[in-house]
């Protein structure tokens, strides 16, 4: 900025000295994924938790009934004894402690045997396909979430999308992105002393000026303007909430801040620390690398419970794999990519305490070729959530174009 001091120079050279990509028209900032309105007085707060690398969903939610569950996995089953026992079928992995209130709270639900109709075992190819919220061969290459925010009418003079971390697939389309680490990162990249006549001087050479670079501009710049009573503050949660010291925990961190701020926040994601592809090592239910995955997992999302307080009224938590793992395990005490898997759902809005979608079985005649069968699409379960607390009704189809929802009644309506 050494050579803009008097603000007196071109517009791209302006842009470049405060941490702006031209090329898209908005700032480089520095990561959950978050979308705002202008008004959401009638809608929920959506948080989609995305368990990356394939989370199985027979660990995380095993069928404690199934002896082909036992017999499958001799060395790393969760057994009944160490489970959360939730019905008379299925259990909570033990490190899920931490949210049993929610479940007899009945704030938590299970969606169990969820999948897609490709099928596929790719990492990429089911994430791609899952995050634009579409069959696999659909050459629709926007986000499901930024249909959702078009099709509701949202203007990009709201800012209805913005990213922690880099935006993910769901947001892809013409919803603009920003990208933070923290909320005390979201500012123009000069001195503190230069931020305000900075941004002041951005508003104005973008002020009446047409064409999608600007008005990605102006977002990024209202956003800066909603956020910026919040960059120099440390964040106190509420009294007792302790969030784990890893990155989910500091990123449903900035989302409880800015929600609890009441700046309009209408949709986040953000990813659960690690990876959840287990090949190998899984270690078994009280300890090992999936025990601390699930560890991570649940003592988050509890503590981003507690911390909303009254808001968790109207808030919607979900969390996303692109697929499950095998029935059975492997040689390395691990198990492989699979199908179906196990969807959590928390929220005030939520009919929970109870496991949802129709369970297949685990015997040979009842396997996908040597996966758990995918009975429940997982486009039923956010289609659920986008008609019944993201007030969508009437635009499922635009959503979701190549799939029709089938509610499982786990939402109420708003």
């Amino acid at each position: 900025m050494n050579e803009c001091q008097d603000l007196v120079c071109t517009r791209r050279r302006l842009l470049t000295g405060a941490g702006v990509l031209g090329g898209l028209g908005a700032l480089e900032l520095a990561a959950p994924r978050m979308a705002f309105a202008a008004d959401r007085h009638n809608t929920d707060l959506l948080v989609v938790v995305s368990l990356r690398g394939g989370a199985d969903g027979l660990s995380l939610v095993p069928p404690i009934a199934d002896h082909n569950y036992l017999a499958a996995r001799p060395d790393i089953a969760v057994k009944p004894s160490q489970a959360v026992k939730l019905d008379r079928h299925f259990g909570l992995h033990p490190a899920f402690a931490p949210l049993v209130p929610y479940w007899h709270n009945r704030q938590l639900a299970v969606v169990h045997a969820v999948g897609d109709s490709d099928g596929t075992r790719s990492h990429f190819e089911a994430t791609d396909a899952m995050e634009r919220g579409v069959n696999l061969a659909n050459g629709t290459q926007t986000g499901w979430v930024d249909r959702l925010m078009t099709a509701r009418g949202l203007s990009a003079a709201d800012f209805p999308a913005m990213a922690i971390g880099y935006p993910p697939g769901t947001l892809r389309g013409g919803v603009p992105a920003l990208a933070l680490n923290s909320v005390s990162e979201l500012r123009v990249q000069v001195a503190k002393t230069a931020t305000h006549r900075t941004e002041t001087a951005l508003a104005q050479m973008y002020d009446g000026i047409a064409g999608p670079n600007a008005v990605a501009a102006r977002g990024t710049l209202d956003a800066l303007r909603r956020l910026a009573p919040y960059r120099d503050k440390t964040y106190v949660p509420r009294a007792g909430v302790s969030y784990p010291n890893d990155s989910f925990g500091s990123g449903l961190k900035q989302i409880a801040e800015i929600a609890r701020a009441g700046l309009g926040l209408e949709v986040a994601t953000v990813d659960a620390t690690g990876s959840w592809d287990t090949h190998e090592g899984m270690g078994v239910a009280t300890s090992g690398y999936l025990h601390d995955q699930v560890s991570s997992l649940a003592r988050g999302l509890a503590a981003f419970a507690r911390d909303l307080g009254p808001l968790l009224g109207g808030t919607t938590i979900v969390t996303v794999s692109e697929f499950g793992r095998r029935v059975a395990q492997n040689g390395s005490s691990g198990v492989d990519h699979g199908h179906g898997s196990a969807m959590l759902v928390l929220g005030g809005g939520i009919r929970g305490g109870r496991v949802y979608g129709r369970w297949p079985g685990l015997g040979a005649r009842q396997l996908d070729n040597g996966d758990l069968q995918a009975t429940t699409d997982y486009r039923d379960v956010l289609g659920e959530l986008v008609h019944r607390r993201l007030g969508g009704a009437r635009v499922l189809g635009t959503v979701f174009p190549d799939h029709r929802p089938h509610e499982l009644g786990l939402a109420r309506q708003r």
